[in-house]
């Protein structure tokens, strides 16, 4: 927790998480319109 770069995650890591998520989001949200 002291170094101020997350060991576990390097930064592509964390762009492809994101993009996962993203698409994740816009898949729920068109299968669910209002």
């Amino acid at each position: 927790m002291d170094s101020p770069k997350n060991s576990d995650f390097d930064d592509n890591d964390q762009i492809r998480l994101l993009s996962n998520l993203r698409h994740d989001i816009r898949t729920l949200l068109s299968s669910h319109p209002k």
